[in-house]
C-alpha cells in the first residue's frame, strides 16, 4: 500500500528497498508470524503512517549533519542490512536485542532532584557502577531498570557490582554533579 504509494509518486528507493523481497516484505510480515493479529496491526499501522509522510524533505528530528531523508526511512521496513548511518537510529531496545549495545550510561536525579549520579550497565558482562561514592543507587530506579532490560532480552542476568572503569572525580563543590556524572561515560571506551 504504502510502498506502492511510494512508486507511482516517483520516489526512488536506495538500492537495499529495491530489491523484490523487500518490497513485499513489509506486506507479507504477518504470514509468518506466530501472533497473525497483531502483527497485522502493526503493519497496517506502519503503512497508514507510511502513507502520511511527505515523499521528500528531512524528517523531524534530523540532524542537519546527516543524510537521513523520508524515502531512506523506507530501508527501516525492509529485512535487508542498514548501513552505519542508518543504525544510529535503531531504537535502543532493538540495540540491546542484539547486542549491539553493550553499555548504558543513565544518568540519575537523586535525592529528590537536588543531585546528579551516574548508573553504568555492563550488558555484555552483567555488571553495573554507580557513581556516586560508596552508595548504592536508589533501589526503586535500579529495579525499574532492571526489570526493563530483562522484559527486552529473556536472556538477561541481574548483574553484580563492579569498580569504574576509570577513577571517579571528586565533586568539590555543591553543584557541580550535573556536569561530572554525565560527563562521565566520555572518559571510558567499552
Amino acid at each position: 500500500m504504502g510502498l506502492d504509494r511510494l512508486r507511482r509518486a516517483g520516489g526512488s528507493f536506495t538500492q537495499s528497498a529495491e530489491k523484490k523481497a523487500d518490497r513485499r516484505w513489509l506486506s507479507t510480515l504477518y504470514t509468518d508470524s506466530g501472533d497473525p493479529e497483531e502483527v497485522a496491526d502493526l503493519v497496517e499501522m506502519c503503512e497508514e503512517l507510511l502513507y502520511r509522510l511527505p515523499l521528500t524533505g528531512v524528517p523531524k528530528g534530523v540532524t542537519p549533519s546527516n543524510d537521513l531523508d523520508v524515502l531512506k526511512l523506507v530501508d527501516f521496513l525492509s529485512n535487508e542490512w542498514l548501513d552505519d548511518e542508518q543504525q544510529e537510529y535503531t531504537p535502543l531496545d532493538a540495540g540491546i536485542q542484539s547486542g549491539n549495545v553493550r553499555a548504558l550510561s543513565i544518568p540519575l536525579s537523586v535525592k529528590r532532584g537536588t543531585h546528579w549520579a551516574l548508573l553504568q550497565h555492563g550488558l555484555a558482562r552483567h555488571t553495573y557502577s554507580y557513581a556516586d561514592g560508596e552508595l548504592e543507587p536508589p533501589k526503586r530506579i535500579f529495579d525499574l531498570i532492571t526489570w526493563w532490560l530483562g522484559s527486552i532480552d529473556p536472556n538477561y542476568l541481574t548483574p553484580t557490582r563492579a569498580s569504574f572503569p576509570v577513577p571517579l572525580p571528586a565533586q568539590a563543590d555543591g553543584s557541580s554533579c550535573g556536569i561530572i556524572a554525565p560527563g562521565l561515560p566520555t572518559k571510558w571506551r567499552f
